[in-house]
């Protein structure tokens, strides 16, 4: 294995890291075009299994090749309680604004809003829900779970261990997140190659749509640098997805497409609270990812 080890390092183009993190980006990005395009293994289980398997073994699987434990991607327990503690307040308080601007709003419109439960899959078509039974809530929980382990591991874990130390903090957590707004360009793209939608709607959705990844993705690399440890922003992932599956606001028309609303409000708050949180939390005298501060 050193060997192998030697040969693909004597081989490489860029700096060890940065060559690793490229490398895996274009194969993660590969692997997720085949599955929304031609698998399409989300009509399978609500969920893109085969993109979120895969990229949980390639972590894995370089993890073993080069013999790091998983805490050297975050995955550890300096500080569990209060980074759980953190990942679950801001995402929490986040929603709680986000649903009471959009229920605010629609109360002052006339629309008479109100919070229903219901298990539904996110789509990006106007008016083209998902919905199920508590069946389909348990899948669409433990896709959830399944899709923050791969996306935490991978961009705020596995590319922010790589680029740190290499790149300033900055411009690794601004990496990580444009990278995650990419990442999230795959579904009105085929929205739009399927007929579901058209060219302007597929522009501004990936503008839209992009962005908002993008900030949240910036949001949550900070929190994770913050409190170094991985899990906050797995549970922070996992409760945004799984709350906006399951509950929802409708008005007297019906769904009353401001969706939104909610969720600009949503990226903003936990953005400012992440950034408070850097600001003025607990200081210490433990080294960030790989040693480096954003302070």
């Amino acid at each position: 294995m050193n060997e192998v080890k030697r040969v693909l390092q004597s081989s490489r183009l860029l700096p060890p890291g940065i060559a690793t993190a490229v490398y895996f980006t274009l194969l993660l990005f590969l692997v997720r075009f085949v599955d929304v395009f031609y698998l399409r293994s989300d009509e399978w289980f609500g969920e893109q299994v085969v993109t979120k398997v895969a990229g949980i073994i390639c972590i894995l699987l370089y993890l073993w090749f080069h013999r790091l434990p998983l805490r050297s991607i975050g995955l550890n327990r300096f500080r569990l309680q209060e980074a759980l503690f953190w990942g679950t307040a801001i995402i929490l308080l986040a929603l709680a604004a986000g649903y009471f601007s959009e229920w605010l709003f629609l109360l002052l419109v006339g629309q008479g809003p109100t919070f229903h439960v219901n298990p539904q899959g996110n789509s990006l078509v106007p008016d083209v829900p998902v919905y199920g039974s508590l069946g389909f809530a348990a899948i669409l929980l433990a896709g959830n779970v399944v899709n923050s382990l791969m996306e935490e591991g991978f961009f705020r874990g596995f590319l922010l261990f790589q680029l740190e130390g290499r790149v300033s903090v900055r411009v690794a957590v601004l990496v990580q997140a444009v990278l995650f707004g990419l990442w999230h360009l795959f579904w009105p793209v085929r929205d739009f190659l399927t007929g579901q939608t058209d060219l302007l709607t597929c522009v501004v959705t990936c503008l839209v749509y992009g962005s908002i990844s993008t900030v949240i993705g910036i949001a949550w690399g900070l929190l994770y640098c913050r409190t170094r440890n991985l899990w906050s922003v797995i549970v922070a992932h996992t409760l945004n997805n799984s709350v906006l599956n399951v509950l929802h606001i409708t008005a007297i028309d019906g769904p009353p497409g401001t969706i939104g609303i909610r969720t600009t409000v949503i990226v903003i708050v936990f953005l400012v609270s992440t950034l408070l949180l850097v600001r003025f939390g607990k200081k210490d005298s433990e080294p960030n990812v790989r040693g480096a501060s954003f302070r």
